[in-house]
């Protein structure tokens, strides 16, 4: 029986220090469009993983105006929110994907997937390496049924509020295949967490959700000698 893969997208208006950032203008549509838009180009099912609560509202009907399922869960309890939306939309491995992400690598994301699909045995598939990994640049592929060990196991808030922080834990019996990635060699910040962030990274009218990492470093001179980004669409 094949196993089947999906990539969730995080997303809630109540950010601290950028609220409603989700519906910011980010090229011509919101914030969160541009991310679900650049997910799509990838051969795997799209799901907006957000909270029950009503402030939320409004991003439910974005998501159904790009045709994708919703499941609404828990506000704070993020690691509860994934395990959920794995279990209603039944994924047996889930690429997590925050929304204010706009220019994570797609095919990092899509190889990271596969090497989860083709070994039940992994638990997280990451590219994070702590003090290394330029934010919003993160990958992560998570197994729904290492998902749902660590929501029975959890318990520290800060490990259901950041999906991951319960895998990461020192000395934690969990498999972690680690990925090689550029991501670790880039210097600046690539998610949208306040409005210097918003306003740095907002695209040219002319830029599709696909374009490359590469090329948005080079057309703004984010780097002296931008890098190729394998795979990055």
């Amino acid at each position: 029986m094949s196993r089947r893969a999906g990539i969730l997208v995080f997303s809630r208006m109540s950010s601290s220090r950028l609220p409603g950032k989700a519906l910011r203008d980010f090229g011509s549509m919101p914030l969160l469009a541009w991310v679900i838009r650049r997910a799509r180009t990838l051969p795997y099912p799209v799901l907006l993983a957000t909270s029950a609560d009503a402030s939320d509202d409004p991003l439910e009907a974005l998501a159904g105006g790009e045709g994708i399922e919703v499941h609404r869960g828990p506000l704070d309890d993020v690691l509860g929110r994934a395990a959920g939306a794995a279990r209603r939309f039944g994924l047996d491995v889930v690429a997590r994907l925050c929304g204010d992400r706009p220019y994570f690598d797609t095919g990092e994301m899509a190889g990271a997937i596969g090497i989860a699909l083709a070994d039940p045995t992994i638990d997280l598939v990451s590219n994070w390496i702590p003090g290394r990994t330029a934010p919003g640049l993160t990958t992560e592929v998570i197994a729904r049924r290492a998902l749902e060990r660590a929501e029975s196991e959890a318990l520290r808030p800060e490990e259901r509020e950041h999906l991951t922080a319960w895998f990461y834990a020192p000395g934690r019996d969990v498999r972690i295949e680690r990925v090689a990635s550029p991501a670790n060699d880039l210097s600046g910040r690539f998610a949208v967490d306040t409005p210097a962030d918003l306003a740095a990274l907002r695209p040219d009218a002319s830029w599709p959700p696909a374009i490359g990492l590469d090329q948005m470093l080079a057309a703004r001179s984010m780097l002296a000698s931008p890098p190729r980004v394998p795979g990055a669409a």
